[in-house]
């Protein structure tokens, strides 16, 4: 958006595009609510974070792209994606609401009817496209043991559920009896991290690579890029 702006009519209307999306610092996030300077445009490019809940003053346009990116789990591959699929009715509605907020403005959306009456009317609840086992690790640790008749707002798939015990059995976690191993499996509830990173965590002291592991969880751990790039040319800094 920077360098299409920079070849647009001199006279133009000067741009000032921000990004908005989770893995931003909140001092960064907060930057997209500050006013813009005098004679300049806010364009304000973000993730569906921006979906409901936050309004932000001054905006009167939203282009919706009608996609949107969803974390799903494959319980046979044990792997999750994130992947880009079209966004839901009840969605594209929300996405028009942050237009008009404190004056009236317009939603443009880059997609044809047609394709709109092709979405679903809801987003999937996250609970039934996610990994369950740090889910049910902790309900076991809460003292929940019957996890099938767990009165869930959204039940989740049995494949999903079936998985998970598979997989905190298989880690050692719960017994024969799907009940919460001592001391591993209460150790591993009491670790704000993913089971299968929680037992490497519990087991690296025996194999003596402790400190090793602390980097190694660290790093997968947060959230966006590990690197920090210093001042100088972006593009000479990346090759």
């Amino acid at each position: 958006i920077s360098e299409r702006a920079s070849t647009l009519n001199p006279k133009a209307q000067a741009l000032l595009p921000l990004p908005l999306y989770a893995g931003l610092t909140a001092d960064q996030q907060m930057y997209v609510f500050e006013p813009a300077p005098e004679n300049t445009r806010k364009v304000i490019v973000s993730t569906n974070i921006a979906e409901a809940s936050v309004t932000i003053d001054g905006i009167v346009y939203v282009v919706d792209c009608g996609f949107a990116k969803l974390r799903a789990y494959n319980p046979n591959t044990g792997i999750e994606t994130l992947t880009a699929v079209p966004l839901s009715k009840a969605s594209a509605v929300q996405r028009a609401g942050r237009a008009g907020r404190t004056k009236p403005g317009k939603c443009f959306r880059l997609y044809t009817q047609q394709a709109y009456e092709s979405f679903p009317d809801a987003t999937v609840p996250e609970i039934q496209r996610s990994n369950l086992a740090p889910v049910i690790l902790q309900l076991k640790a809460l003292g929940i043991d019957n996890i099938v008749r767990f009165n869930f707002l959204t039940p989740p798939p049995a494949g999903l559920v079936i998985r998970a015990l598979e997989l905190l059995y298989s880690l050692g976690a719960i017994d024969d009896y799907a009940k919460l191993t001592k001391p591993l499996g209460i150790r591993m509830a009491e670790l704000a991290v993913d089971p299968m990173m929680g037992k490497v965590l519990l087991t690296a002291q025996s194999f003596d690579c402790l400190s090793e592991i602390l980097s190694i969880a660290a790093m997968v751990s947060l959230q966006g890029s590990i690197w920090v790039q210093g001042g100088g040319d972006k593009r000479s800094a990346e090759s």
